[in-house]
């Protein structure tokens, strides 16, 4: 079976060999508001009435999604299946990032910088945020007489913000940092308070004040404003030697692309802060035996807890936390509701185990992983936390 494209100025059409269109009735949005309500039951409805393979209309696009994690492999190998074109229409959506476009070099060169997220240059990362958590919380312990009562969602926001945007992009030299930090922060949640509907293809005009608030963004972090602050990391300083080279340095492009960079490092951090801290609060009893855990860590390395005592740890002794990491784990198999996606780059059909797919050029193909994560023969009550502390 062969798939061939043809101009659709009436919209998709569902043809033979095609998986089951659920469009909706909003023109443009589709299934969008849907989705970003209850993704998991959304999807999970969706894959009860249709099946493993289906396509929605979400934001103007149509995006074929494949819950069967066998063939999972077979949108992610699949070399006609772009996840380059995916990040470069991403990018330019949500960030307004132009120049991925027409320029597809600039995201190969832009992807060397990771190499610096890992071995040596991750230590280097560790210690400077663990030197900014020390920079937030040591002055407010010693000279704190009474407890504040906040949010738990606003204190994790607070920190995640502050310690990621100094340990990456670097320190405020002059003017008052915490005004500036507070601003930056409260914009810069506004404008992932409307992530979903950017990613999924909504326009921004829509979207009330949140392209002021980009635009307010995306200057913060340009050349000039980035030249004001002390203490790049070296992902940031390679990225922007290498935009130099696509970039005047005038552009406010440049600010588009660190932005990006901020919101990668801060919006899952945050939730994954949030829950984890919300479920052991829940859960005195595996609260205990980090808390044990991480004492005996101290013990066996010389460290005492308490004011006055700077804790250090390295990437290594943070590896050794098994129960830490298992209890993280645990919170993102219940909280993470995180997709894949590649773009179509020309009409074909996927060879699947149940069926034959056809795809249309331009449209998207995306695997849900939480459904696999809620499914009942893989975790056992899967929508409960597992109390089990051991790895």
């Amino acid at each position: 079976m062969t798939c061939s494209s043809e101009a659709l100025e009436l919209g998709h059409h569902r043809r033979p060999g095609e998986p089951p269109l659920i469009k909706g009735w909003l023109p443009y949005f589709g299934e969008a508001l849907k989705l970003q309500k209850d993704p998991l039951g959304f999807m999970t409805t969706l894959q009860k009435q249709y099946g493993d393979v289906f396509t929605l209309f979400l934001g103007g696009n149509y995006i074929t999604f494949i819950l069967d994690p066998f063939q999972y492999q077979s949108v992610v190998k699949n070399q006609k299946l772009s996840f380059q074109m995916f990040t470069s229409k991403f990018l330019m959506r949500v960030f307004s990032v132009k120049k991925m476009m027409t320029y597809h070099d600039l995201n190969d060169k832009i992807h060397t910088s990771y190499q610096l997220l890992r071995g040596k240059h991750l230590d280097t990362l560790m210690e400077n945020t663990m030197q900014t958590l020390k920079q937030v919380f040591e002055p407010q312990f010693l000279k704190t007489t009474s407890w504040d009562t906040e949010y738990l969602l606003t204190f994790c926001s607070s920190v995640i913000f502050e310690v990621t945007f100094t340990a990456i992009h670097g320190n405020v030299l002059a003017g008052d940092r915490k005004t500036f930090i507070t601003e930056l922060r409260d914009d810069f949640f506004k404008f992932d308070s409307k992530f979903t509907h950017l990613a999924s293809g909504v326009p921004i005009e829509l979207l009330g004040n949140i392209k002021s608030i980009r635009t307010k963004l995306i200057k913060q972090l340009t050349t000039e404003n980035l030249a004001k602050l002390q203490g790049w990391s070296e992902v940031v300083q390679m990225r922007q030697d290498i935009l130099e080279k696509y970039y005047t340095p005038k552009d406010t492009e440049i600010g588009a692309h660190h932005l990006g960079l901020l919101w990668a490092s801060v919006s899952n951090t945050v939730p994954t802060m949030f829950w984890t801290m919300y479920y052991l609060l829940r859960h005195p009893e595996a609260m205990a035996v980090l808390r044990d855990e991480i004492d005996h860590l101290l013990q066996s390395t010389g460290q005492k807890k308490g004011p006055g005592f700077s804790i250090h740890l390295t990437r290594e002794q943070l590896d050794s936390l098994v129960y830490l990491e298992s209890t993280i784990l645990e919170v993102l198999r219940l909280c993470s509701f995180s997709g894949i996606f590649r773009v179509v780059q020309e009409d074909l059909t996927l060879h699947l185990e149940s069926q034959d797919c056809c795809l249309r050029k331009g449209d998207f193909v995306g695997i849900f992983p939480p459904v696999l994560h809620y499914d009942p023969e893989i975790f056992e009550a899967p929508e409960i936390l597992n109390e089990k502390t051991s790895p």
